[in-house]
């Protein structure tokens, strides 16, 4: 909603690329039953409500740019935006009314339920289990060096080879 000290010929020159209606003051009918009103009596698919001393305006835009546009020219023009919010696809109106994120609780909820099924009330502290490093050396690259090679029990020798053929 913009809220303005314009003259209403300040309003025609400001608006003047868009079809702008006053609405009949009614205490009763909200914001969002004016609007439908307007849209569904003049046309159009997107309309904005302006309050001028204490008389309501509606702006009709025929397509969702024109909206996008006026909502951001007023904006940055009079910093009268705070109450054009858009809600993206993500945020979620809470009960107070307040814009929140809703993927991060999302992800909060889903990590919490993992954490319950796994018994798991604390954070992960580390990839794998600890290795005992006290036998092994490190090389210049601060890399493990193996002592030993180890051997497979499994593993083909040249007498398995020589009994395939």
């Amino acid at each position: 909603m913009l809220d303005s000290k314009l003259s209403p010929r300040d309003i025609k020159d400001m608006y003047s690329w868009q079809a702008v209606k006053r609405a009949k003051i009614d205490n009763e009918k909200s914001d969002d039953i004016i609007i439908k009103e307007h849209v569904r009596t003049y046309g159009g698919h997107f309309s904005k409500i302006i309050r001028i001393n204490k008389v309501i305006y509606s702006n009709i835009f025929n397509n969702e740019n024109d909206l996008m546009k006026a909502i951001y020219d007023s904006a940055i023009k009079d910093d009268l935006g705070l109450g054009l919010r858009i809600k993206t696809q993500d945020n979620i109106i809470s009960k107070n009314g307040s814009l929140e994120n809703g993927e991060l609780q999302r992800r909060q909820k889903f990590s919490g339920r993992i954490n319950e099924l796994n018994g798991n009330t604390e954070g992960s502290k580390g990839k794998g289990k600890e290795v005992e490093t006290s036998s092994d050396t490190l090389n210049s690259n601060k890399k493990r060096v193996a002592l030993t090679q180890g051997n497979r029990e499994d593993s083909d020798s040249n007498s398995d080879s020589d009994n395939r053929l």
